[in-house]
């Protein structure tokens, strides 16, 4: 160290003092519009629904993996468990008096030609056992009493009150009762269905604005950016008697360039020691190397010429950055183009949604999934294999 002319000398040697007198950016202001998921469908002729217009953030992976509910009720283990509910709520509310008339009006049928696939239930243990469990007990069918307190504008004509307090009570106990029975027991037929039997996944679209973006062949499980394609010739239309969705917002981010760092980089100064576990200059590669020697290449010669500048966008939407100006050390400000614009071919991107034909999409998409999906284990496998002798599969 007492010798500070060879240092001068080594760094003259190593191209050190051949500087372009460039200022390194200091502050950055960024300006940004976003645009929410605000609409969906299911395959390709699903009707469009609203989405995250309730102020709450929705969730795409339950809307897209829901099942739809088909038409005929739930079984009757079911029915019998939710008029029993019903029964002991009236015994709790202290009015035991209209049992008779829930379970004259509405008895629990167990014919099984009444119920699907009746030919098959006749002949099965479990609905023998319950016939003889439930046939002779007095239950109320739960399904019945549901459809007759929908159907009747108040009460049931054949469930008469003694007086208006009698009745406010039996709204108190009959009103709670039906909401849980149509959200947990048996939700109204219908519903969207996303799934593609033939392909064993889900196909369905979403939208932002003008813009719409296709998941042709999602898996199930996490939804990301890459789950979707750009789809430039659809259109979603907006939903009838839907919340208005929200505007576009355009915000402008005022932030501090911090350089780009990893484990194992090169240090950026002549004399700096350097982490011992990575050594980048060992890296062995062929000549058709390509993807080795391009990061190798990154790390040793342009690693401390990025800049990171962090922005939080919003969730579950679509941003475009609309300008970058950054200010240097020397007060110098700078317009950065997109590298679409300065790269060699314009094709230069990444995290960018692109549509069937190629062509790229400006904007970000942050999908509005979930941080973390939990998938049960496998039910079932199934293995396909071909007989070439008999021609089947």
């Amino acid at each position: 160290m007492h010798d500070p002319l060879w240092f001068l000398a080594r760094q003259w040697q190593f191209g050190e003092f051949e500087g372009e007198d460039a200022g390194t950016p200091l502050t950055v202001r960024v300006v940004t519009r976003s645009s929410a998921i605000d609409r969906w469908a299911a395959g390709d002729a699903g009707p469009v629904r609203p989405f995250g217009r309730g102020g709450v953030p929705d969730l795409l992976e339950p809307l897209v993996e829901r099942e739809p509910v088909l038409p005929g009720g739930p079984g009757l283990r079911a029915r019998a468990e939710a008029g029993a509910a019903l029964l002991a709520a009236l015994d709790e509310a202290g009015l035991s008096a209209h049992r008779p008339a829930f379970v004259a009006n509405c008895p629990l049928d167990v014919n099984p030609a009444h119920h699907p696939d009746g030919a098959h239930a006749a002949l099965d243990p479990e609905w023998l056992r319950l016939v003889r469990l439930l046939g002779d007990r007095g239950l109320a069918d739960g399904e019945r009493i549901c459809e007759a307190l929908e159907a009747a504008a108040d009460l049931p004509a054949w469930l008469v009150p003694a007086d208006a307090a009698e009745r406010d009570a039996l709204r108190a106990v009959l009103d709670p009762w039906r909401a849980w029975y149509r959200a947990e027991i048996s939700p109204p037929p219908g519903g969207d269905d996303a799934w593609v039997g033939q392909r064993l996944e889900y196909h369905f679209r979403a939208a932002a604005g003008a813009r719409v973006f296709d998941a042709p062949a999602h898996g199930g499980g996490d939804l990301d950016w890459y789950s979707f394609d750009a789809a430039p010739d659809a259109s979603l239309a907006e939903p009838a008697d839907a919340i208005e969705a929200p505007p576009e917002r355009r915000e402008v981010h005022a932030l501090l360039a911090s350089p780009l760092r990893y484990p194992g980089m090169p240090a950026d100064r002549l004399w700096e020691m350097e982490d011992a576990r990575v050594n980048v200059g060992l890296i062995e590669a062929e000549p058709w190397d390509l993807a080795r020697l391009l990061v190798a290449e990154f790390a040793l010669t342009y690693g401390n010429d990025w800049l990171v500048v962090p922005i939080d966008v919003p969730y579950g939407s679509v941003v475009s950055v609309e300008s970058v100006i950054y200010t240097t050390t020397f007060g110098e400000r700078f317009l950065v183009r997109p590298t679409s614009e300065v790269s060699p071919d314009g094709r230069w991107r990444i995290f960018t949604i692109t549509s069937p034909d190629g062509a790229a999409r400006e904007g970000l998409l942050i999908p509005p999934g979930a941080v973390a999906v939990q998938d049960g284990p496998a039910i079932e496998e199934v293995l396909f294999a071909r007989d070439e002798m008999a021609n089947l599969a």
